[in-house]
């Protein structure tokens, strides 16, 4: 619920951000850096309390989040939106494409949030505060489910195997053979190298390509179909590439050059989840539908075996102190180097996205139909102030919705000549309702049936309602469904 404490709050916690001058989005892509380590410079919670949850208009399946310089959340949804969350969890905008978003965002240096959809489209926004300018999008030859990479020269990369320039342009293009749902790319501490999949009609394999698109090697890690992986490489700083295969395994350590540095059996189904990497080198990675979650040396040995009691098909992320957070189906576990659990929280059924972190230590991680925000207290779920004491505040239920939705506006007083606007994401008008503020409550309420001033059914997509009142205004957003 938007309030004026909230919002007080949010724009303090904005200013601070500002006046730190931060360079760089705090979780700029999946598993926060491009070789897909999971390693983080942030302090994650000491418990499990929940700030906020959002709740977007369908099922989060796999888009995991990224988080802008400012503190805003991305990620996908089944509904074929974008959601952009301001960091007290109020919908800030939506970009809406033409079918399910499974890719996880990347955002590069400039702020540009870039993100797949099944729609067969690569989509390049800019965060204009209140709604989503589309700067382009690129058009490919299959769906684009896995997560993006944005690479520091501003190229862009992605599954199935597109290199695309900061203009939506297309560098050069490597067919996979796995269209739609390879698990994406990963690239070299040094940018110079990409590590993809490749599989043929009898052989799966990791293949090694330069910026440039020439292939510089492939190494063999097993025969299709039964070796295909969904999961993303992981990059060490020593340049050892991590990739898990196959229904069970092995994961795979391959040197630089192409050798096998070692391999590891019996782990359990790593068709679904990617390697994380602690700063001594740890490995951590879960074994799928095997419910289990394991640490291994950087030589390759098991060192401690974790039950998670369902199955794990997310990737972990490892903060500061080397405490692990790991999403099963149902549970957010955050563990401890040694195997000791820290806490463990429960989600909504069928978890498949990756957390992660803001700067301020809190962990964010989409299940089932909610976004999760979990640490310390900031007073963001406060309950509101007296109206009187920030303006007019603003309600709207449901919010998305499909047929009609309550807007309520509360205000000090009975005050006189008030109307609620409706625009749509362009700024153009729809509708204007009169309104009439009660005395005794300072409230009015308005059913609206996203009709236009005409009579007419507005589309689906992203409107803006603001209410005015004698010097007084507030605005809502609001998501029209299908």
């Amino acid at each position: 619920m938007e309030n004026g404490k909230r919002r007080y709050t949010w724009i303090l916690f904005s200013f601070f951000l500002a006046a730190s001058a931060l360079a760089q989005p705090m979780w700029p892509t999946f598993q926060y850096d491009n070789q897909r380590t999971g390693l983080c410079p942030y302090t994650g919670p000491e418990t499990s309390d929940t700030l906020w949850t959002f709740t977007p208009g369908g099922g989060i399946q796999a888009s995991s989040p990224a988080i802008g310089e400012d503190g805003t959340i991305y990620f996908g949804c089944k509904d074929g939106y974008l959601y952009a969350i301001n960091p007290d969890g109020t919908l800030k905008w939506t970009c809406m494409t033409n079918d399910q978003v499974l890719s996880s965002p990347a955002i590069d240096a400039d702020g540009t949030i870039y993100f797949g959809s099944t729609d067969q489209k690569l989509y390049a926004v800019e965060d204009s505060v209140t709604y989503a300018k589309v700067k382009w999008t690129f058009s490919g030859s299959s769906a684009i489910c896995s997560p993006v990479l944005a690479g520091p020269d501003g190229t862009i990369y992605t599954d199935n195997m597109y290199s695309i320039d900061q203009d939506g342009n297309q560098n050069w293009f490597y067919p996979t053979g796995i269209s739609g749902s390879s698990g994406g790319p990963a690239m070299s501490s040094d940018n110079n190298s990409l590590y993809i999949q490749h599989a043929t009609a009898f052989d799966h394999y990791l293949t090694c390509l330069d910026t440039s698109g020439s292939v510089n090697w492939e190494r063999n890690v097993g025969t299709a179909p039964m070796s295909f992986s969904f999961s993303t490489p992981t990059v060490g700083s020593d340049g050892v590439i991590y990739y898990p295969t196959g229904f069970g395994g092995p994961l795979y350590a391959i040197n630089p050059n192409s050798t096998v540095k070692w391999k590891c059996y019996d782990i359990g189904d790593l068709r679904h989840t990617s390697a994380g990497l602690g700063d001594d080198g740890t490995i951590y990675i879960a074994g799928g539908f095997e419910q289990n979650f394991h640490s291994l040396t950087p030589s390759g040995v098991l060192s401690w075996t974790m039950n998670t009691a369902s199955n794990v098909i997310a990737s972990p992320i490892i903060d500061a102190n080397g405490v692990i957070y790991i999403a099963s189906f149902d549970t957010l576990f955050a563990i401890n180097p040694d195997c000791s659990v820290k806490w463990a929280l429960e989600l909504e059924i069928y978890t498949t996205s990756t957390p992660a972190m803001d700067a301020n230590g809190n962990v964010y991680i989409c299940s089932g139909s909610r976004l999760y925000a979990i640490g310390p207290d900031t007073g963001f779920n406060d309950e509101p102030t007296n109206p009187s004491d920030e303006g007019p505040v603003i309600q709207i239920s449901p919010n998305p919705f499909s047929g009609s939705t309550e807007i309520s506006v509360s205000i000090c007083c009975a005050a006189q000549n008030t109307e609620l606007s409706i625009y749509d994401i362009s700024g153009r008008l729809v509708r204007g309702i009169p309104l009439s503020v009660s005395p005794s409550s300072g409230t009015a309420t308005v059913l609206w049936d996203r009709r236009d001033g005409h009579g007419r059914e507005v589309e689906a997509g992203f409107y803006f309602c603001r209410f005015h009142a004698d010097g007084f205004s507030t605005t809502g957003k609001m998501i029209v469904l299908e």
